[in-house]
């Protein structure tokens, strides 16, 4: 693991690890000078990622030989229409647009388009023109964590950020929601076959 150095007109310094393994720092041009900070910002990098790594995830197998988990369960996908990738988007696309049509009126907020990606990094985004893109990948979670996203994109609909006042729309809309997304980053999706 090499570490290479840049410095920058910025107010904080970060690291960033790079594909190859490497870190990236980035120091404010200031401290160019100041060993200290630099060690002490690989420090800090080390503490967090020891403490990712030993976190415990759930990883769920979206697909073994015969089903494929829908809504939590997995069914036979003799059942399913093909090409399954299509039909899975269907199905996320029509709850998650009932739901969408609901928080919306009663935000009073109006969105754009309503779109169901295969993504792999974000499992949902609001763009500046009102619409809403999910992932796929919450066809197979439960229907709950489809609700909170639904809830936390509307929400951007009207707050285009994560301040107080859009936690506390959310919040209104889904009291529970800050466990809910404890369970969520303790989830990864697998899309191997066992």
């Amino acid at each position: 693991m090499r570490i290479i150095t840049s410095y920058k007109r910025i107010k904080h310094g970060y690291v960033r690890k790079l594909p190859n393994g490497d870190l990236r720092l980035s120091i404010p041009w200031r401290k160019r000078f100041d060993i200290w900070f630099k060690n002490r910002l690989i420090e800090k990098w080390q503490k967090l990622w020891t403490s990712h790594a030993t976190k415990q995830k759930n990883t769920i197998v979206t697909q073994k030989d015969t089903t494929i988990l829908i809504w939590w369960s997995y069914v036979p996908i003799s059942t399913c229409p093909t090409p399954i990738e299509n039909h899975l988007k269907q199905l996320c696309f029509e709850e998650a647009k009932v739901l969408t049509d609901i928080y919306s009126q009663r935000l009073g907020y109006t969105y754009g388009h309503l779109r169901i990606k295969k993504v792999r990094t974000k499992r949902w985004s609001c763009s500046s023109k009102q619409n809403i893109n999910l992932n796929m990948d919450l066809v197979h979670l439960p229907k709950k964590y489809l609700e909170y996203v639904v809830i936390h994109e509307v929400c951007h609909l009207k707050h285009k950020h994560h301040q107080k006042a859009f936690r506390d729309e959310v919040a209104w809309f889904l009291p529970e929601y800050k466990q809910i997304v404890k369970e969520m980053k303790k989830i990864t999706i697998s899309r191997t076959h066992q």
